[in-house]
């Protein structure tokens, strides 16, 4: 809802990346075209948190909405806004107007419990969000009540191994 909410150019696009991407915020607003390379699909971003380079898949939604962005305007930073401080004049307005609580963080959040729910590998979801420590990425999983339900109803006493 916060994305189709969003007008249709930066906003839109910096809510798809930080929803698919899952990147913290600071690092995002970092971005320059020239970490991107589109041909390749990857990102190049440095983690601060752990003092290296790495490189990401972009996700087929972010390759979309950058795919938009006129090539004259593809040489400088990929988001308009110089800090996190400077979204406040417009996110929280929106995320009241849609009636969603957001912070940016949130989609970290929402990412890692949705590659959860997908069956992704604790090492994949630690690839995604930049972790090195495991106990990190577990911080970002939320399984919902339906989740554990269906991981509950998978248990068979009856069967035992012999």
């Amino acid at each position: 809802m916060l994305i189709e909410a969003a007008d249709g150019g930066a906003q839109k696009r910096l809510l798809t990346w930080l929803f698919f991407q899952g990147t913290r915020i600071t690092a995002t607003l970092k971005l320059d075209w020239s970490q991107i390379d589109l041909d390749r699909k990857t990102v190049r971003m440095f983690n601060a948190k752990g003092d290296r380079w790495e490189d990401f898949p972009l996700h087929k939604a972010v390759v979309a909405a950058l795919v938009k962005v006129p090539e004259a305007e593809r040489h400088t930073a990929v988001f308009p806004w110089s800090n996190r401080s400077s979204l406040r004049r417009w996110l929280p307005a929106l995320a009241t107007s849609v009636g969603v609580p957001f912070t940016p963080h949130m989609a970290r959040h929402t990412l890692g419990t949705q590659l959860a729910a997908s069956g992704a590998s604790l090492a994949t979801i630690m690839k995604a969000l930049g972790h090195s420590q495991a106990s990190s990425s577990l911080r970002y999983q939320s399984p919902d009540i339906e989740i554990v339900r269906a991981a509950a109803a998978k248990v068979d006493y009856r069967k035992r191994a012999s």
